[in-house]
Formats: C-alpha cells, structure tokens, sequence
C-alpha cells in the first residue's frame, strides 16, 4: 500500500489539465491571503471568501486528502456538514474534545489515533468549574466522559467505540530495542510494545 501510495503521487501532477492546474495555484495564492490576514488579525473581503469556497469545491475533487491542525481548519476548509468522507486524529490523547468537534461536524467517519500513556491535554479550567459548566448548560445526560479537564479525545472516543472497532498498534518502529524495554518495563508492561526498528535505517550521532 505504501508503494501504491508514492506511485500514485508521482503520477498525479500528470494528470492534472491546464485548467486544473490554473485553479490550484489560484486557491492557493488566496488561501495564503486568508492566512495572513488571521495571523495578522485583519478581515479579507467577501469576494475573497465567496471565490475561496467556489475554488475549494472545484480542486477537491483532484486535491482529495487535506492535512490541518485542529485550530488552523477554521482558515483553511469550509464549515459544512460532512464534507470529507474521513477525518483523522493523531495524537489525540494531546487533544481536548472541544477542539476537535468543529473537525468532526465536518467529517462522515473519524479514525481516533492515541496514546493513553503520552502526555494529556493542558487545561487551566478545574475539575469543578467542568462539573458547573455541564451542569449549567444541562448537558449531564451527556455523560461525564465528556468533561473537558478531565477527558482528552482520546479518552472518549475509547469509551464511545465498540471492541471491535479499537486496534492496538503494537510494533514500534522508530528505537532501539534498550528504549523501548525501558519504556515496556515502566509503561507498557501490560502489552509490550514488540520492536519493528529497522536498524539499518538509523542515522548514528557523529
């Protein structure tokens, strides 16, 4: 699959029409000056929006897979009920649910990727300050898995989704054998990580 994956990149520039090609580098010259005007905290014009949103229906059909972080979707892809077929999340044991949900509003499916035992969300907002939160906007038959400081993305979806729908990845592939068994010992004894490095691919220190 992955060389499928590289053949298929190479090839597809070729494919591309003049036409198309024209309509990639013009979405692109005014998705940078949408960018720029948030960072500068500047407004673009309606024409500029209008044309982004008619352009970004035109090349998604060609630009097929759109790589965002979750607070810069909002500059970057329309704000439309099932959009993409499928969103998904790395790292989302890092990732607070409200964050996420604008993302997911956009998607038909989510793919949740995480790691209980990496670090967690940063919030400043208190265990009790979540409690009167859901419990002002009466959203206790939520459940509670849904509290902001206490659950990250992670935490959720893995409440949410049957058994079967959860994979374990097991093989690492990035360290040596002597990391990983530390990391087994202290962290993973219940399901070590099996070593999957190949070690002919490390670059030494100098």
């Amino acid at each position: 699959s992955r060389e499928l994956w590289i053949r298929w990149l190479a090839l597809q520039p070729d494919r591309l029409q003049n036409l198309e090609r024209r309509k990639i580098q013009e979405f692109t010259s005014i998705l940078r000056m949408i960018v720029q005007a948030n960072e500068g905290n500047r407004l673009v014009g309606k024409n500029i929006i209008a044309k982004y949103h008619t352009l970004f229906a035109e090349v998604a059909h060609f630009l097929p897979c759109w790589a965002v972080s979750a607070l810069s979707a909002r500059s970057r892809i329309p704000f439309q009920k099932a959009y993409f077929d499928l969103v998904v999340i790395d790292e989302s044991s890092q990732c607070d649910i409200a964050s996420i949900l604008p993302l997911l509003y956009r998607s038909k499916r989510a793919m949740v990727i995480g790691d209980p035992k990496q670090l967690r969300h940063i919030t400043s907002l208190s265990m009790s300050q979540d409690r009167q939160l859901l419990e002002k906007a009466d959203l206790q038959e939520l459940g509670y898995g849904w509290a902001y400081a206490a659950n990250s993305l992670f935490d959720l979806a893995q409440g949410l989704c049957p058994k079967k729908s959860q994979v374990i990845l097991r093989d690492h592939h990035r360290s040596r054998r002597e990391i990983i068994e530390f990391s087994n010992e202290c962290f993973y004894a219940e399901a070590p990580l099996r070593v999957a490095t190949a070690y002919d691919r490390l670059v030494p220190l100098p």
